[in-house]
């Protein structure tokens, strides 16, 4: 009601854009709804993201499209991976839904193969101190290190100090840190849901492994860890593919041509917005 209010006493073309899956798979949300159908067009920053877009308000299927978020190059330029000693990275808000707790397990396995083999945890939030005790239950706190939060300057330099990154997600509307990752040239093994495999191309730019399943999870950085010119290969390709298709100028030419197009005629220039739904920009 009150969209549809502020269109009426200000009527101009509107675009919506999706970044996130939890207020679209949960309960309905009739204001997101509403939003949604009164939009000339919806965006949505991944297909899975999109789909559940579309799932909710199937109306927007004819005018939405998904425009991959996209990074610069960083200035500073990847190191080579180091396996001297390997560091593992996880990097993101302490919460339950990034599931670290599922990396640390995986770590246990993984320090019996590798005893040099050492884990980074960067971020903060509300599950920090669980994630600390279950390290020190784990007997691997003496391994694990907690570098809380960093300002977002500072990640690149962390990444590429880095020689796998780990993100074992259990929802991820897109992942700006495997884009982050691959634009340092390395790795990911993470886990396949949401926006992650389209990020994370399975064994070219990393590997993909199912859900909770730590045991899984350890066995694709154990395999990149007895492979380093695989793991070297898959960081080379990530960081291509990366600025191919998650390019800044890409992102921010795609959102143009869509801004364009409904301002000049919004829905009803059916053969030229039609195509875009059809297709990520």
């Amino acid at each position: 009601f009150y969209f549809d209010t502020a269109k009426a006493a200000h009527p101009v073309p509107s675009l919506v854009t999706l970044h996130g899956e939890r207020h679209l798979v949960n309960q309905p949300n009739l204001l997101i709804q509403d939003i949604l159908r009164s939009a000339d067009w919806v965006t949505a920053c991944s297909a899975a993201v999109l789909e559940h877009g579309r799932q909710l308000v199937p109306e927007i299927i004819p005018h939405s499209s998904v425009i991959y978020n996209g990074l610069s190059l960083p200035s500073v330029l990847p190191s080579p991976l180091s396996f001297d000693p390997p560091v593992l990275l996880c990097v993101g808000r302490l919460v339950a839904e990034k599931g670290f707790d599922l990396a640390l397990e995986a770590f246990t396995s993984i320090v019996d193969r590798f005893p040099v083999v050492r884990l980074a945890i960067v971020g903060d939030g509300p599950v920090r101190s669980d994630l600390e005790k279950r390290a020190s239950e784990l007997g691997i706190d003496g391994l694990v290190t907690f570098l809380g939060q960093v300002i977002p300057d500072n990640v690149m330099a962390i990444l590429n100090r880095g020689t796998i990154v780990i993100i074992p997600s259990r929802e991820e509307a897109f992942s700006l840190v495997a884009l982050e990752a691959a634009l340092m040239a390395r790795p990911v093994v993470a886990t396949n849901v949401g926006g992650l495999p389209e990020v994370v191309a399975q064994k070219q730019t990393g590997f993909l492994v199912e859900q909770d399943d730590s045991g899984a999870l350890a066995e694709g950085i154990e395999f990149l860890l007895e492979h380093p010119k695989t793991a070297t290969e898959m960081g080379k390709a990530s960081r291509l593919r990366a600025q191919e298709v998650f390019g800044w100028k890409r992102f921010e030419d795609s959102y143009d041509l869509i801004y364009r197009r409904i301002i000049c005629g919004a829905r009803s220039d059916n053969n030229s917005l039609t195509s875009l739904s059809q297709k990520t920009v």
